[in-house]
């Protein structure tokens, strides 16, 4: 009997130890397996990842070099993985950003990855309602709707200065009026000045005027802007018609109101003297650049769709600027308008 019972004893233990065995073999196994899976899972999210970083760095690359606008799709192969990329601006929520999403397969499962970069263009005085390449004495209101960069400090003055968006100064002082609706940065990176040559515009240039007062300004029909060339001074006025440049190896004078004839008309004016709005010029339009000064001399000054390039900028009367961000939308147009920096 003792026997059989030392028997049935030593069974029931065989048994139990087989059964914890089993169990902790199952354990190991289900431990072993969740690992191996956690690995995988970890391994994929990485390599998406990374495929994604690569991604944005060559959308960001493209947008900077001009090669692309925004908004942007475009897939791009990095190593195995296709990635399918979404570049919108997220500038009314962060200036100067882009919102890009990601979506990419691997293993048969999709992944989606979100990014808020700060945007990759090289500087361009053409992305600012106002640019001023040194220091900024406001003497009269200003009022901005859009961006402003003085390479420079901004005298304290009593006179309203209101910018809507940003406001980079890469000096330290600030007016004491001064308003701003996003950004105020101070000792920020000056952003470069381009320079001009003559000759590039003469060679190019389809139409040359010789008088030196121009009212109505027709560039023409066609989708492409117009190259238009003037040596010594000119006095602009009256209204515009067709998308163009105008280049003016002299100074100009705004001498009368100027305005478009339609909303699709866009007028830029590079002159390598001196820019004055005239007293009887209120109202104007267009994009101007001047590597001396943009002077202003009516009592008040109302720049809509355009933008001011200058060495220096000189009030004698108060001044509202309304950007066309145009060029900034768009980086390849820069060089269709022949803009400084952007061409040639």
């Amino acid at each position: 009997m003792r026997s059989r019972r030392q028997r049935g004893s030593v069974m029931l233990f065989v048994l139990v130890m087989v059964g914890m065995m089993t169990v902790a073999i199952l354990a190991t196994v289900e431990l072993t397996t969740s690992a191996a899976i956690l690995q995988n899972k970890r391994e994929a999210s990485a390599k998406t990842r990374l495929a994604f970083e690569g991604a944005v760095n060559r959308a960001l690359t493209e947008i900077r070099d001009g090669k692309s606008s925004v908004p942007d799709q475009r897939s791009y192969q990095i190593g195995d993985l296709d990635v399918k990329i979404d570049v919108t601006d997220n500038g009314a929520s962060m200036a100067k950003t882009y919102k890009i999403v990601g979506t990419t397969v691997f293993a048969g499962r999709e992944y989606i990855f979100e990014r808020i970069v700060g945007n990759r263009q090289n500087p361009t005085p053409f992305a600012y309602a106002v640019f001023v390449n040194e220091n900024f004495d406001p003497k009269k209101s200003i009022t901005i709707n859009g961006d402003m960069v003085v390479n420079g400090s901004i005298a304290s003055r009593t006179f309203p200065f209101n910018v809507s968006g940003d406001l980079e100064s890469s000096g330290t002082t600030l007016s004491f009026t001064a308003s701003v609706g996003a950004n105020t940065m101070l000792g920020a990176s000056k952003v470069n000045m381009p320079t001009v040559s003559s000759l590039p515009y003469i060679t190019a240039a389809l139409v040359t005027w010789a008088t030196g007062t121009v009212t109505n300004i027709v560039f023409g029909a066609g989708a492409e802007p117009k190259l238009i060339y003037r040596l010594g001074d000119v006095t602009i006025g009256g209204t515009v018609s067709g998308n163009g440049t105008i280049y003016v190896d002299g100074n100009v004078t705004i001498g009368s109101n100027l305005s478009y004839t339609s909303a699709s008309d866009r007028l830029v004016v590079i002159a390598t003297g001196k820019i004055t709005v005239g007293a009887a010029a209120t109202s104007f339009v267009g994009h101007y650049f001047t590597p001396t000064e943009f002077v202003t001399n009516a009592t008040t000054n109302n720049l809509t769709k355009g933008s001011i390039v200058s060495q220096k900028l000189t009030l004698n009367g108060a001044i509202q600027v309304t950007h066309d961000s145009y060029f900034w939308d768009d980086p390849t147009e820069g060089a269709k308008y022949r803009l400084p920096g952007m061409w040639p």
